[in-house]
């Protein structure tokens, strides 16, 4: 299960840009992050407010890489440490 969070694209994203975090003088990434305000066509989702902040990673929805991971880890803790979740943090 944890190969399937290391390949996940998602994964490998945020762990450059975390990297890059730490050591920004030696470290290069090619993904950009910035931030817009407003609602945006292919960005919000239904119910964000017309105001909205938004965080992007290469023009997308931050959300678009951490829900998938988000995902993945309450699947595996799930699976790896039975009654260690009970909380439900998404619909499967």
């Amino acid at each position: 299960m944890s190969k399937e969070i290391f390949d996940l694209q998602e994964f490998k994203v945020i762990r450059k840009l975390c990297n890059k975090g730490k050591h920004s003088i030696t470290q290069e990434t090619t993904h950009k992050t910035s931030k817009t305000s407003g609602l945006q066509v292919g960005i919000s989702m239904a119910g964000d407010r017309l105001n909205q902040n938004y965080l992007l990673i290469d023009g997308k929805n931050s959300q678009d890489y951490f829900i998938p991971l988000f995902r993945k880890y309450n699947e595996f803790f799930k699976t790896c440490i039975p009654g260690f979740l009970k909380i439900k943090f998404f619909k499967t």
